[in-house]
């Protein structure tokens, strides 16, 4: 029983192993913590933010087997800002990577994973016990500049430079210099170069990705006391810009942070950019500042300790019996004109200068302009305090400070004029898209030219569109003359969409400006001026910018350059050349004269004519232009200029003086001279330009890649053999024992058309007149005539190597000479039949021309020779090659040599 019962559990056993296994199930995509980066969050709402374009993660990996993982890098376009994954609209992916990837046992490593810009989602794939499985993780990619770790480095000392406040740099070997070099060094991730600007000055410098995306930017020139330092940070796409303030002090007493402002809590400006500081209320108006003062250490007694002077840790009300312990702030002409300045927090008494604070009342202000304040004037103050080392050494100056400090007060409700700049670019319509220079020292080439005005403090509603708020006050020549002439201006930007609001940043602080942009077309006079510029209503101070307008008469063509090229299509009648090339081409020499002081001088016609145009030396008729805009209408003046076209009713006819076929008449083929001439009694203006017209059916001989030119037999009829075993070549010269010849050879002017219909079509196209202009010409010295074919005569039409019709239809072809048209190949070919050879054994030599615009037009040119080996003779009988061989014992041998005869 046993044994039956054990038989039975054999058999199931070995039955059950005949049966498939269940395959395993898929467990793809489903965070199971197989991959597992401590550092990085699987959660798509928290993720890691990081600057670098690269990042190496590392973390362990749970039963996967690591010779299948891979993992691929989505960019996450829109995440709908919520934390389920599968809505994510994913932009650029890079699937199924496997490099860099560097399992060891647990333990893995990716090197060098490449993120999208923005969030990225980094899905990690491999196979577990026979399934897959993935996690996936979120990191942010910003690719934004960035910096950080900004110093100032002067004679090996660092000094961090921080935002919100004044560093203060100074070194031994720069103390009395007024101007000094430090280093500003620093790091800038996602940045390819930096541009540091400070005092006018503007370098860039380039970041070393290979060192930290560390930057050394020097050298960089700063003057005493404060500057403002402009650090712009730019990569391929993004500029990040901010500015910070750098103090040099050099030993002397400099004064540095001097504002104007309203009191504590109220926004200031500098006073050494003579600010318009726009106040609420004049009579709140006051000065702050710092001033540096070196420490001069000496004995107040007799074999008594060292004592700084002046003394931080003198007490603020204490008495300064010998004058050397407090720090004065002198602000006017009188002895008694000063303040005490205070000692900032935490000064140690035995550095070797020490930083006060100081202010002036509004009335101690006044008193150093001298009585009043007004606004819409600009203010000079000079500050002195005592530099005590100059007066215990006893030497001068014992009393230094500054004088370029200086302000204007404006109305804090009053419209301003802030800046002025030239859009250097402007062309009439394009102020929209051009970022303007200072309009001050601008040299100005040509008329009319566009001036941006940003107006600080406008109206709540801002400006009309036709509103002009900045007019002109005065306009001074080189000599100080005023102009009486006004000059001609108009406000541009009087569209509703266009940009009526600037963000600038002025002096470290973000300020808003209204955009005006005016166009100026006429100014009294040339040369260096300078423009007085007020606003019409608001602050009345005098905006004044000195400008160069460099005189000199230009002319330009809207569409004719200097050494343009243009291709001509011959087979066009005349009238459509004239048209392609004269109007659509050259827009009828349409253009513009600037910088003319005096347009009403320019004549087109006589009496008085004043310009003159010329077409290879020829004079055609110039007249005023025309000049639409998006309306319609003729904004032209006489500036403007265009040729002054004849009519031409009838084409059949010749060009009728200064119609548009005669002026294309004087074009050359190749390069013509287009000469302009502006001309009065007091001066002349003169341009040229070379324009090329070129024939796109360029003759060519032979035809590339055709057989070429070359002799043959007459024995092989309509058959032309290229290597005639009877004509071998010798250098370039063929030669023969033969005393009568064929010659074929190919050339090309003009492509019809690969099909009979199409080659019809293109004939019928192509005028009679046109048609004659189109030349081959086979000169011979041994015959009188040349042969002479031009494409109105017949020819044949051949296709698959075979002559398939001719143009015109049936046309017969009985002299030597038959010209073929291929239209496989789309090229000409000729056969000149029953060519004798000279009889004395000379050469014989054909010169073939071809030609597309006539024989006064461009030409190619061939030359064949053929040089007997021997008195020239013909085997009449038998006739080869049908007789080369014979049955019968005897043959009769006729030779043809006219040579032999005349002997």
């Amino acid at each position: 029983m046993f044994k039956k019962i054990s038989a039975v559990f054999i058999a199931f056993a070995l039955l059950l192993q005949l049966l498939p296994a269940q395959a395993p199930l898929a467990n793809a995509a489903v965070g199971n913590g197989s991959f597992v980066f401590p550092s990085e969050s699987s959660n798509p709402s928290s993720y890691r933010i990081t600057t670098d374009a690269r990042v190496t993660l590392q973390g362990s990996i749970n039963n996967v087997n690591p010779t299948t993982i891979s993992y691929s890098v989505h960019q996450i376009i829109d995440d709908k800002n919520d934390s389920d994954p599968t809505n994510d609209i994913i932009g650029t992916s890079k699937l199924d990577q496997t490099s860099n990837i560097y399992p060891d046992g647990n333990a893995i490593t990716i090197f060098n994973i490449e993120l999208f810009p923005g969030k990225n989602k980094i899905t990690f794939k491999g196979l577990q016990n026979g399934g897959e499985v993935a996690d996936s993780f979120y990191i942010d990619y910003r690719n934004g500049p960035l910096f950080y770790n900004l110093m100032a480095q002067i004679d090996g000392q660092a000094f961090p430079v921080t935002d919100g406040k004044t560093t203060v740099v100074y070194s031994n070997a720069s103390k009395g210099r007024n101007n000094y070099d430090i280093s500003i060094t620093g790091n800038a991730p996602n940045a390819q170069n930096v541009t540091i600007v400070v005092n006018g000055n503007s370098k860039t410098y380039n970041v070393n990705p290979s060192n930290n995306n560390s930057f050394v930017a020097s050298p960089v020139n700063l003057k005493k006391g404060k500057n403002l330092v402009t650090i712009r940070v730019k990569n391929n796409s993004q500029t990040l810009e901010t500015t910070r303030e750098i103090a040099f002090y050099n030993g002397s007493v400099t004064y540095y942070d001097v504002n104007i402002n309203e009191g504590a809590g109220t926004d200031g400006m500098p006073m050494e950019y003579y600010p318009n500081y726009n106040f609420s209320n004049i009579n709140n108006v006051q000065v702050s500042g710092k001033v540096i003062v070196p420490n001069s250490e000496y004995a107040d007694v007799v074999s008594g300790p060292l004592e700084p002077h002046p003394d931080p840790t003198w007490p603020v009300g204490g008495a300064d019996n010998s004058g050397t312990k407090k720090v004065r702030v002198i602000y006017g002409p009188s002895v008694t004109d000063y303040v005490y300045a205070t000692p900032e927090p935490l000064t140690n008494k035995k550095d070797k200068f020490f930083v006060y604070s100081f202010a002036l009342s509004n009335a101690q202000l006044k008193t150093a302009v001298g009585g009043t304040l007004d606004q819409d004037t600009r203010y000079n103050v000079q500050l002195l305090s005592d530099n005590e080392v100059n007066k215990h050494l006893n030497i001068t100056p014992s009393q230094e400070g500054t004088n370029e400090l200086g302000f204007i007060l404006q109305n804090g409700n009053d419209p301003y004029i802030h800046e002025m700049n030239y859009l250097q670019s402007y062309n009439g319509t394009n102020y929209e898209n051009i970022t303007g220079g200072p309009l001050h020292g601008t040299n100005i080439f040509s008329m009319p030219f566009a001036v941006e005005f940003l107006i600080g403090n406008p109206p709540a509603a801002g400006y009309g569109l036709t509103d002009l708020p900045m007019k002109i006050d005065s306009i001074k020549d080189i000599a100080g003359q005023t102009q009486t002439t006004p000059p001609v201006f108009r406000r541009v930007n009087t569209n509703a969409a266009d940009v009526k609001t600037v963000t600038k940043m002025v002096n470290g602080v973000t300020k808003t400006f209204y955009r005006i942009v005016y166009e100026f077309s006429s100014m009294p006079v040339t040369g260096t001026q300078t423009i007085n510029f007020q606003m019409q209503t608001g602050s009345q101070v005098l905006k004044p910018a000195t400008i160069n307008l460099l005189y000199g008469p230009y002319a330009n063509y809207d569409k004719a350059v200097d050494g343009m090229i243009i291709s001509v299509d011959t087979t066009q009648t005349e009238t459509q050349q004239a048209t392609e090339i004269i109007t659509n081409k050259l827009g009828n020499f349409a253009g513009t004269f600037k910088n003319i002081a005096n347009e009403t001088k320019i004549k087109y016609v006589s009496p008085g004519q004043t310009v003159f145009f010329y077409i290879n030396n020829t004079l055609v008729p110039l007249k005023k232009g025309v000049r639409l805009d998006g309306n319609n209408v003729d904004k032209a003046t006489i500036a403007d200029f265009q040729l002054d076209i004849a009519a031409d009713p009838d084409p059949a006819q010749p060009a009728p003086p200064n119609s548009l076929r005669d002026i294309y008449n004087k074009f050359y083929s190749g390069e013509n001279k287009i000469r302009i001439l502006y001309q009065t009694a007091t001066e002349s203006y003169d341009k040229t330009i070379k324009i090329n017209l070129v024939p796109t059916n360029l003759p060519v001989i032979p035809a590339p890649g055709t057989s070429g030119i070359f002799p043959y037999g007459t024995q092989y009829n309509d058959i032309p053999l290229s290597n005639d075993p009877n004509f071998p070549m010798r250098g370039s010269i063929f030669t023969t024992s033969l005393s009568e010849m064929n010659v074929f050879g190919t050339f090309d002017f003009l492509d019809l058309g690969t099909t009979e219909t199409a080659v019809i079509n293109k004939m019928l196209s192509i005028a009679t007149t046109t048609q004659q202009k189109y030349i081959l010409k086979v000169t011979t010295p041994s015959e009188k005539d040349p042969w002479k074919w031009d494409l109105s005569q017949p020819f044949q039409l051949v296709k698959d190597g075979k002559v398939v019709g001719s143009y015109p239809a049936s046309s017969p072809f009985t002299s030597d000479l038959t010209v073929q048209y291929n239209m496989d190949l789309q090229s000409f070919s000729f056969t000149i039949k029953r060519q004798k050879l000279n009889i004395d054994g000379s050469s014989k030599i054909y010169n073939f021309f071809v030609y597309n615009s006539g024989e006064a037009g461009p030409r190619a040119t061939y030359r064949l020779e053929v040089d007997p080996t021997s008195i020239p003779y013909k085997i009449l009988r038998p006739i080869l090659p049908a007789k080369n061989t014979v049955n019968q014992n005897f043959i009769e041998v006729v030779i043809d040599a006219l040579a032999l005869i005349k002997c």
